[in-house]
């Protein structure tokens, strides 16, 4: 059963962490083995969203990455052309 934390907001921006340093939203968690995964939305310095990675074993607790699983700027456009 669920049960709301007293404590929230369970994740706050990180100052230290240029690219979660304003905002962290739109938590996604998935229990498994024990342990709680949660993926959010973080906004940096540069106002670029990305997405991050944390761990508990209580679900209250987490433990963060220090860089983003996910960064957009990792991506290249690929200009597509369709030739009929």
């Amino acid at each position: 059963m669920l049960k709301r934390f007293l404590g929230n907001p369970i994740l706050k921006p990180k100052r230290e962490n240029t690219w979660e340093s304003k905002l962290v939203f739109h938590p996604a968690v998935v229990y498994h083995n024990g342990l709680v995964h949660l993926l959010y939305r973080a906004v940096g310095d540069d106002n670029i969203s990305r997405i991050g990675y944390a761990i508990s074993d209580n679900g209250f607790e987490f433990f963060r990455l220090d860089k983003p699983c996910e960064d957009p700027r990792l991506f290249i456009e690929i200009e597509f052309k369709a030739e009929f």
